[in-house]
């Protein structure tokens, strides 16, 4: 009996711990699926847009000041908007340094703080940046708007954006991107899955002018289509293209008056934060300065925190006072002034400054300190890959430009304090092309000597794949690898020798790469850059390889001397050959509108209704159509030469249908029609399109 009672115990002990073990096995087993789930989430969330749009947040936030921007919360005009039920846009506008950025802010805060515990309301806003494509894309903003609007909460997603997500990889991501028309649809779907939906869009003047219609007209389509209340909040500077959109709607423009309470609260904290002039200032002096600064700054809280910048450097109150008496009125003499000093400083600050501004006005990515302080002193042939013997360090350039260029605390990026320095010195001191023209030079100039190419692409001083100086001379190297950024932006090359021989030393001869072109070949796949991924897809589909011949890639980028021609007309190269290659350079030429190329060709008698390429072919005039006015003195030249606008292929139809889809097309449209240019057979809905373009009833 006794060992029967011990053999239930054991049993029953046994089972307890079965019990407990399929209990555990079940708890791991949620773990896993729940931590499936969430890279499942985290997959589909950064392939519909990886910007990283809480860090832009926080960066703007950061810097705006304790009780600024309580103005806007109290206006009569934006209440009015906030208030009623009906989906709308607001408008809200200013001149350049007037606080739009920090009162766009202010509204992501208080709409967030105000919908924090609904789950039937949502927000999702965008800081626009013109100078990052990702940021002036209209492309990436409305994905960064899906993404947002997507996630119910920090462990869900919305059922229709898994859905295209899901087509999309079932079709092995062929199209990988969100398309704008995809982009507006899932947001007509996910705002109408909320009662109450708010998005903020700052900065829309800095987005891509080209393409910026689509973006506005998608905004004016979202409001009118979704069926729950959408209130769209949008911040710019004054444009006329964004004027003629909004001026009907509920706008409000920043005035002087508006912004007064906030800069006078600004110059007051600013103050009190010194401990000479909480100490030190007397009174008539605190007073003057604030009655010079609320005259003087017009409205702008850039000027104000500009000129206070200076201010607080001195210590003496005579001296205060005569820096006061002396402030200039408006932004551009602020500028000025703050220039001068610069260019007053003994050594080379002055040039240092130039640089840092230069190389920031045209760079093709954000530019980390590492890069921007790496190319700055290669230009000044300083060892840039060793900090320890390179005395240029990011706070020496700070310090030298003046408080005109920062680095951004989250991303660690360098860029200007405004978009309005970036402007000045556009306007008021170098062209684009000026500074382009710069940078490709600097580039051309180290792809061309043998430290590009020392052991293993490793600097001179050092072996150690894991040392710091190896991840700087990398960065810098990469970032030189880009050099046809700069080159494309460059209208005429013939205006720099050294730059045109230096360009010809890379390439080399056009059958025999040099080792400087096939060293930079072999880098720039792993740079991520439009212009090099294009050269590097195009030339696959034209079946050309680049790695054993420049001639495509010095096609591509549109270099306009005569080494194309001199061998095309040499007997290097037999007949089939030359017809060969003329066809599809001159396919390439069509294309990438380089009008003198496609002259040569046409001397050499190619075929110019002759397609090249890949399996998504067309002939050359329907290359060109396809990019709209940009491309007319092209689509004249070959309509002249007989191009015929009525072919039509399998995928992309006649010219005609093809100068649909083109930017400002009214004008190639009537041209091809004087040339007999017609739609194809079963074409009703490509023909309603022409109708309106046309203006036609």
């Amino acid at each position: 009996m006794e060992e029967d009672n011990k053999t239930g115990t054991n049993f029953e002990k046994l089972c307890l711990l079965l019990d407990e073990s399929l209990a555990w096995q079940g708890s791991q087993l949620g773990v896993i699926r729940q931590r499936l789930h969430e890279d499942d989430l985290i997959k589909i969330v950064q392939w519909v847009s990886s910007i990283a749009y809480e860090t832009d947040f926080i960066s703007v936030n950061q810097t705006r000041l304790v009780d600024t921007c309580e103005w806007l919360g109290k206006h009569p005009k934006y209440l009015d908007w906030l208030e009623r039920e009906n989906s709308s846009i607001f408008w809200l506008h200013g001149i350049p340094g007037a606080g739009k950025t920090h009162l766009a802010s202010k509204v992501v805060d208080t709409l967030s703080h105000k919908i924090r515990w609904r789950q039937d309301a949502s927000i999702a806003y965008f800081f626009c940046d013109r100078n990052r494509y990702t940021h002036q894309n209209p492309q990436s903003l409305l994905c960064s708007l899906v993404r947002q609007l997507s996630l119910t909460n920090r462990l869900s997603i919305n059922r229709c954006t898994i859905d295209i997500y899901n087509k999309k990889r079932a079709a092995g991501f062929a199209s990988n991107c969100l398309t704008i028309k995809e982009c507006l649809e899932l947001l007509v779907e996910l705002t109408n899955s909320y009662e109450l939906t708010y998005i903020v869009i700052d900065g829309l003047d800095e987005t891509e002018l080209e393409t910026r219609d689509k973006l506005m007209e998608v905004f004016q389509n979202l409001v009118f289509q979704c069926k729950r209340p959408l209130k769209l909040f949008i911040s710019s500077r004054e444009d006329e293209d964004i004027k003629q959109q909004f001026r009907d709607g509920r706008d409000l423009r920043i005035t002087a008056t508006d912004n007064q309470a906030d800069i006078e609260l600004f110059v007051v904290s600013r103050l009190g934060a010194n401990r000479w002039c909480q100490n030190s200032l007397s009174d008539p002096t605190r007073r003057e300065i604030m009655r010079t600064f609320t005259e003087k700054c017009q409205g702008m809280f850039l000027w104000a925190k500009l000129m206070m910048d200076g201010l607080l450097k001195l210590k003496l109150e005579k001296d205060i006072l005569q820096y006061v008496r002396n402030l200039p009125r408006g932004i551009k003499g602020a500028y000025d002034k703050i220039y001068h000093e610069i260019q007053d400083r003994e050594g080379s600050a002055g040039k240092i400054a130039n640089r840092a501004f230069q190389f920031l006005m045209c760079s093709w990515k954000p530019l980390q300190p590492d890069i921007l302080t790496g190319l700055i002193a290669l230009d000044l042939n300083l060892p840039y890959w060793d900090t320890n013997r390179c005395s240029i360090s990011i706070d020496y350039v700070l310090d030298v430009c003046r408080n005109l260029v920062v680095v951004t605390a989250e991303s660690n990026i360098c860029r200007f304090a405004h978009l309005s320095v970036q402007e000045y010195f556009e306007q008021h001191h170098w062209s684009r092309e000026h500074v382009n023209m710069l940078m490709s030079r600097i580039c051309l100039q180290y792809f061309t000597t043998s430290e590009s190419l020392s052991s293993s692409n490793t600097p001179p001083s050092s072996r150690n794949p894991q040392s710091e100086k190896l991840a700087r001379f990398t960065l810098c190297r990469d970032y030189m690898a880009g050099w046809p950024h700069h080159w494309v932006r460059c209208k005429d090359h013939s205006k720099d020798k050294k730059l045109l021989l230096l360009h010809r030393t890379l390439l080399g001869d056009l059958l025999r790469p040099s080792k400087y072109y096939i060293n930079w070949i072999n880098i720039i796949p792993r740079i991520d850059l439009k212009i090099t991924t294009d050269l590097v897809n195009t030339a696959r589909s034209f079946g050309m390889d680049i790695t054993r011949s420049s001639l495509f890639t010095y096609c591509f980028l549109g270099t306009t001397d005569k080494a194309v021609q001199d061998l095309l007309e040499s007997d290097i190269l037999d007949p089939q050959t030359v017809n060969w290659l003329a066809t599809n350079l001159f396919n390439l030429a069509t294309d990438r509108n380089d009008l003198e190329l496609c002259k040569l060709y046409l001397s050499m008698g190619v075929d110019v209704n002759k397609s090249a390429g890949s399996i998504y072919v067309r002939p050359p005039l329907h290359l060109a159509t396809r990019h709209g006015l940009s491309h007319i003195e092209i689509i004249e030249l070959l309509l002249e030469n007989g191009a015929d606008p009525n072919i039509e292929t399998d995928y992309f139809g006649t010219a005609l249908e093809g100068a649909l889809d083109g930017k400002e097309q009214k004008d190639v449209i009537e041209l091809l029609e004087r040339h007999g240019a017609t739609l194809g057979s079963g074409r009703s809905l490509r023909r309603r399109d022409l109708v309106r373009i046309k203006g036609c009833d």
